[in-house]
């Protein structure tokens, strides 16, 4: 199914640090990416939905969740996904790095400081974003609607830390892995 855009790649190049000789084609890849996968995730389904069908005849809050939250976002979560893709390439013979005469390809340690100075700020903006949604409730009836079975419920937030606690946290710290007692967890030998 063929879906509306929310942003072009003309929006990335004037918005965003990419520069305009980065393949068009690759670009609207990874906003397709981006916008169906991490947009999705923060307006839930049945919103998303709806700006999807709206686009681009926006009124309202609509209007102005898109422009000054979504597109945004969506620029930022495009350049997250497209960073990597910049310098490595896909081809029928291997996976190969590109490089010019006048610099030289990243170090795979300078790309991941890299995207994780973007999913920052891409991860900043989703969470202004749901605010903006959460202070104006009764604007976007879409966002608290019941959902289909596999419908997607909008992400509680948008910051990962990359360590699941499963929602407790962490209560105590853990002991040394070199001095555990079995004793110390219930059980015995």
């Amino acid at each position: 199914m063929i879906q509306s855009q929310f942003i072009s790649t003309d929006y990335i190049f004037k918005y965003t640090i990419i520069e305009q000789n980065v393949d068009a084609d690759l670009v609207v890849k990874m906003i397709w990416k981006a916008q169906t996968t991490n947009i999705q995730e923060i307006l839930g389904t049945n919103l998303y939905n709806r700006l999807v069908n709206d686009t681009p005849n926006f009124t309202g809050q609509y209007l102005t969740l898109m422009n000054n939250y979504v597109q945004p976002a969506l620029s930022e979560w495009t350049v997250y996904h497209l960073t990597p893709y910049i310098n490595y390439r896909f081809t029928n013979k291997s996976v190969s790095t590109k490089s010019s005469d006048n610099s030289q390809p990243s170090t795979l340690d300078d790309l991941k400081w890299l995207r994780d100075q973007i999913r920052s700020t891409a991860e900043f903006m989703s969470e202004q974003t749901k605010d903006f949604i959460k202070n104006n409730i009764s604007d976007f009836p879409e966002y608290y609607q019941v959902l289909q079975p596999f419908d997607l419920r909008p992400n509680r937030t948008n910051y990962f830390s990359g360590i699941a606690t499963r929602g407790k946290g962490l209560i105590a710290p853990l002991p040394p892995l070199n001095n555990i007692d079995p004793n110390d967890f219930g059980c015995c030998y």
